[in-house]
């Protein structure tokens, strides 16, 4: 598919019996291929027009080289990361620096109950990589673009709080 004079490539697209599935490396990109199909299967198929809404969901999934490491998000409870550390180094009496592999974002609907698909978005440690490279995997049920600000506000954060 060619959108804004570059192609557009569509990994994915599955059908359900109740939606359609697009997987693309942006969410524009995958937004704007279901909405051709529609357009082609109403024009050349008569297929029906969507007579409720359409419930779009989207999960954008990014992986991330930050120029220093998330413990930037911990670096004013340096004293609880020393005593976690000093803990979780006791079980096999070593001395390795501790360091924060994942932080989750998600709504807070309702403290006492959480349902199961609460939207989040969660920053982890990209598997086997060393920590020293800062590379980590991102997803969030939003649109890409939305996705990457985010992950250049808390780069420039970390960043901002190393100096």
């Amino acid at each position: 598919m060619i959108r804004n004079g570059s192609i557009a490539n569509i990994a994915e697209f599955i059908v359900f019996n109740d939606g359609i599935v697009a997987v693309s490396m942006s969410t524009d990109d995958a937004e704007a291929f279901l909405q051709d199909i529609y357009a082609f299967l109403v024009s050349e198929f008569a297929f029906r027009e969507f007579t409720s809404g359409v419930k779009k969901i989207n999960l954008s999934s990014v992986v991330v080289d930050f120029e220093t490491s998330l413990n930037g998000f911990i670096r004013a409870r340096n004293t609880d990361s020393d005593l976690i550390g000093r803990h979780l180094n006791s079980i096999d009496d070593t001395d390795f620096p501790v360091e924060l592999a994942r932080v989750d974002f998600l709504l807070n609907k309702d403290p006492e109950f959480r349902p199961p698909n609460v939207p989040r978005l969660t920053i982890e440690k990209r598997a086997n990589t060393q920590f020293s490279q800062h590379r980590y995997f991102s997803s969030a049920p939003i649109h890409t673009a939305s996705h990457l600000e985010i992950l250049e506000r808390i780069e420039s954060g970390l960043t901002k709080g190393k100096s």
